[in-house]
């Protein structure tokens, strides 16, 4: 795929926000790179540092944790459209709590939370879409809660105290 219509995907995307102007648009786009995933390739891992926030831009992946007894626990999927990373990790620099991996071949754009925080500093409209990209992923968790029996909730908070 061309890189141009790559990049289109992620202005396009950022133009439905109504949050930045075309010349903001324009200038952060640029701060992402293209990133190819084979189906299983992992694009983050658990216990490693997240250094990277995905965009899709076609494909899918599957965020999970393996569990004490080796089960894997998915969370979320993401699509086309959607920024993947491992938030807490991202943002604070720690290890990350969960694996992002490809269910099937994938194409992303990413960038670095280096290069995230000048946009902000630079422009501080890109806070915007961090935010919303932070309310996505709460909405996320608050539909997992809501989506598991309390019971497998109450066993997986006692699990992970």
């Amino acid at each position: 795929m061309n890189p141009q219509l790559i990049e289109n995907h992620l202005k396009e995307y950022l133009k439905s926000l109504s949050f930045l102007s075309e010349d903001e648009i324009n200038w952060g786009s640029s701060f992402f790179n293209i990133r190819n995933l084979k189906k299983s390739d992992f694009f983050i891992q658990q216990n490693q540092p997240c250094l990277l926030l995905g965009f899709i831009v076609k494909g899918m992946v599957k965020a999970y944790s393996i569990d004490i007894e080796g089960k894997e626990n998915i969370y979320c999927f993401g699509i086309k459209n959607d920024f993947i990373t491992i938030l807490n990790s991202f943002q604070n620099k720690t290890l990350a709590t969960k694996n992002i991996q490809a269910v099937e071949d994938s194409l992303l754009l990413t960038i670095t939370s280096q290069n995230l925080n000048l946009l902000i500093q630079k422009n501080p409209n890109w806070q915007k879409v961090t935010q919303h990209i932070i309310q996505k992923e709460y909405l996320e968790k608050e539909r997992f809660f809501t989506i598991i029996p309390s019971s497998i909730r109450q066993f997986k908070i006692s699990q992970s105290h």
